[in-house]
């Protein structure tokens, strides 16, 4: 018998380290066996500037397997970006905030660890807890856009 263990390493080799499931969830594997996974918001949003985007990055296809209990090729295929938001609220994914109008473009990063929430912003280098409480699409973009008004 096959072991499963590398399945979805081998087959995401065997289609140039990039695959794009039926809910549109996007996955690669980079040469350096970096393993990526990530998937826009689900639902539609009324801010055509903004994007949502929930991911999985930087991290090995063991690691991502041991933390999301996907073991097989067949369960890669059915990954969706509503469980993508599951593992968001168990801390494993994270969440991207972008702006993206004529003016600028900026993102900020969200993830969960120990029961907080926490706001990444990579381009000041500022990694802080946030108060707020933020579940919808919309406060991820309200939060954005203010916190971005005030730089």
């Amino acid at each position: 018998m096959k072991s499963t263990r590398n399945a979805i390493e081998k087959y995401l080799k065997d289609n140039m380290g990039h695959y794009i499931n039926p809910f549109r969830v996007e996955s690669t594997l980079d040469e350096e066996g970096a393993f990526d996974m990530s998937a826009r918001w689900p639902d539609v949003f009324a801010e055509p500037d903004y994007n949502l985007e929930i991911s999985i990055t930087n991290t090995t296809v063991a690691e991502f397997s041991k933390l999301s209990g996907i073991n097989t090729v067949e369960q890669l295929h059915f990954v969706s970006p509503h469980m993508l938001i599951e593992l968001f609220h168990k801390g494993i994914a994270r969440l991207c905030c972008m702006i993206d109008n004529p003016d600028y473009y900026y993102e900020l990063r969200f993830y969960k660890k120990n029961g907080k929430l926490y706001m990444l912003d990579e381009e000041e280098d500022i990694n802080k807890v946030i108060k707020e409480k933020l579940e919808t699409p919309g406060d991820f973009f309200e939060f954005t856009r203010n916190y971005v008004s005030n730089l």
